[in-house]
């Protein structure tokens, strides 16, 4: 019996716990990019200012769902700033 087949799957485990953990990490740096503050994300998403940086302080460990929850407020309230600017401009 061939170990090639297992080492595939390792790899393909690792790999994927390897992107996974790259794309968790990233979310901090979306956060610092996008100009939203942490607050306006925790308010967003109807939790405690101090339950997001506990999220925050261990990116890797946070769940697919929560990723896409933080990413979804970025873009709603970065849409809503947006607005904001164009309604004082007029």
């Amino acid at each position: 019996m061939s170990k090639y087949p297992i080492t595939i799957i390792i790899d393909s485990i690792t790999i994927a716990s390897t992107i996974w953990e790259g794309m968790a990490m990233n979310i901090k740096e979306r956060i610092r990019a996008s100009g939203v503050y942490q607050w306006e994300i925790a308010e967003a998403l109807g939790v405690a200012e101090s339950t997001m940086c506990k999220w925050l302080r261990r990116p890797e460990k946070l769940e697919p769902g929560k990723i896409s929850r933080i990413e979804k407020a970025i873009q709603e309230i970065t849409v809503q700033k947006a607005g904001a600017k164009n309604a004082e401009s007029c």
